[in-house]
């Protein structure tokens, strides 16, 4: 993949003596967003909506980097012999049944959950793990099918989480979460700024060992962009 140059909004017109640029780099996801603040805002930082499509876009980010940071290399599916319809119970089953794997693994581990509905309205499970015996997985599952693929490389994370959040724009009832994750496993969080894009960008490159980023994403190019200024940068 070619890396990708952009020219980026100047900053001149803003105060010097302030940091109007804040990074957040994610290291182990290989990821960084980049935000400017905004002079004459109270808060020193541009309002942005909190509608359905920001609150998409931050659970999408979350799940994104939760899986590559954490490296989760388990694509599972659980479906029930039985169609089930009511998330709570699915939610109590599969919490039963991942109480019953960490028991048999001995240990805490990773692991991201989403609820997914059928087209008939019966509801699946897909479950995100690492490293973890096929067998003890099949095993701890009584309910029905089971399902483990490999997803390999960092790439193959970031396109099972974009696959596991596409239905994140749906409704969510007041109370439900879009997914769940294991505790005490957050990625590691690197937080910088600077009154200088550029130079902040050169700070992000350094931390990432001088690899600059592969891929950008940068607000300006969509139209009805409501929130301030804003790139992420994702490493390989």
């Amino acid at each position: 993949m070619s890396v990708i140059t952009r020219e980026l909004v100047p900053v001149a017109e803003l105060d010097p003596s302030v940091p109007h640029w804040h990074a957040v780099l994610h290291p182990g996801a290989a990821e960084a967003t980049i935000i400017r603040r905004c002079t004459g805002s109270s808060s020193g930082i541009c309002s942005s909506r909190s509608d359905s499509p920001s609150a998409v876009r931050r659970a999408k980010g979350k799940v994104r980097r939760f899986v590559v940071s954490n490296r989760l290399n388990q694509f599972v599916t659980l479906t029930f012999a039985q169609p089930c319809t009511s998330r709570e119970e699915v939610q109590r089953v599969v919490t039963a049944f991942l109480r019953t794997l960490r028991a048999d693994v001995g240990r805490p581990f990773p692991w991201l959950l989403v609820i997914e509905s059928h087209s008939s309205g019966a509801l699946h499970a897909h479950l995100l793990l690492r490293g973890i015996d096929r067998r003890t997985i099949t095993a701890a599952w009584r309910q029905g099918h089971v399902d483990v693929r490999r997803v390999r490389t960092r790439e193959d994370r970031r396109g099972v989480a974009a696959y596991l959040a596409k239905d994140f724009a749906a409704t969510v009832e007041p109370g439900r979460h879009r997914y769940e994750c294991a505790q005490g496993f957050a990625p590691v969080a690197i937080r910088i700024q600077s009154n200088d894009e550029m130079q902040l960008l050169s700070q992000l490159i350094d931390l990432m060992e001088g690899t600059a980023p592969v891929s950008v994403w940068a607000s300006e190019d969509w139209e009805h962009w409501q929130g301030p200024p804003l790139r992420v940068l994702w490493w390989p």
